[in-house]
């Protein structure tokens, strides 16, 4: 037998605990900087593309001295 406080719906179907107002702030902080990194390791490989491709073409240290 059911109890009046399991049939009713009243209630919100997801009840936020008492100071968890911090959680989507912490949520979109983290999504921040997994995406300042994500962006950081993606021009580190541009970065390193560039390098690769030129290096081949660029004139010998000592021509650079003289």
């Amino acid at each position: 037998m059911a109890t009046a406080r399991e049939t009713t719906t009243d209630e919100p179907a997801q009840r936020r605990a008492p100071g968890a107002w911090h959680q989507p702030l912490i949520r979109g902080l983290v999504w921040l900087c997994g995406t300042a990194v994500a962006a950081l390791v993606a021009g580190l490989m541009v970065v390193g593309i560039a390098l690769a491709v030129a290096y081949p073409n660029l004139p010998e240290l000592s021509g650079l001295t003289d």
